[in-house]
């Protein structure tokens, strides 16, 4: 039997789409297809390496990411399916990074069998054209362990550059950043 959600429906809530991805709303049903994506070592690996436990999602993530929806204009966290199989794929997220000066932030997590095809940065750039021009956001980050080459690579992909390198709980953490003057640059 599949996990609940982890086919996209016609009761899902669409958020933006690209060529081969749809975003849509999480809802508290998802809560088992979060634990699932976070069962995967190699997925958790670059923030923090431990799985969530369902009574975390329940408790915890799915009324934070829910609360988004209320909260935030066009921001929060989206549950990520492929358009030709409705599979999910993992989520991405826009919302104000934690850390002053707030900033609007850009992050993502996928399945293993994602990896490698393009989805984070295809995703990624229909969330940044999003951002700058409907949303009129002057700037967007992004965070990655820097170990984790891969999603640093992506945010280069998309135009951003590096701004700064700090330590998160002892782990060294890069930041990316890149202005709505640089993307509308990059995209003449």
């Amino acid at each position: 039997m599949a996990i609940p959600g982890s086919l996209l429906s016609a009761a899902h809530v669409v958020h933006l789409k690209s060529e081969r991805l749809v975003m849509r709303r999480f809802t508290v049903e998802d809560d088992e297809l979060l634990v699932e994506l976070d069962s995967d070592p190699e997925v958790v690996k670059h923030v923090g390496g431990v799985p969530s436990t369902l009574a975390r999602i329940r408790e915890e993530v799915i009324p934070r990411v829910v609360g988004y929806y209320d909260t935030l204009v066009d921001g929060g966290v989206w549950a990520t399916h492929e358009i030709a199989t409705g599979a999910f794929i993992g989520w991405f997220h826009y919302r104000p990074d934690r850390a002053p000066p707030h900033d609007q932030e850009l992050g993502y997590r996928l399945r293993r069998a994602a990896w490698g095809k393009g989805y984070a940065t295809e995703m990624s750039r229909v969330i940044l054209t999003h951002a700058f021009e409907a949303l009129r956001h002057p700037r967007v980050i992004a965070h990655a362990e820097k170990a984790n080459t891969k999603s640093w690579h992506v945010m280069e992909k998309l135009g951003m550059t590096r701004e700064l390198e700090r330590q998160e709980s002892g782990v060294p953490v890069v930041q990316y950043g890149i202005s709505r003057e640089a993307w509308s640059r990059r995209s003449a």
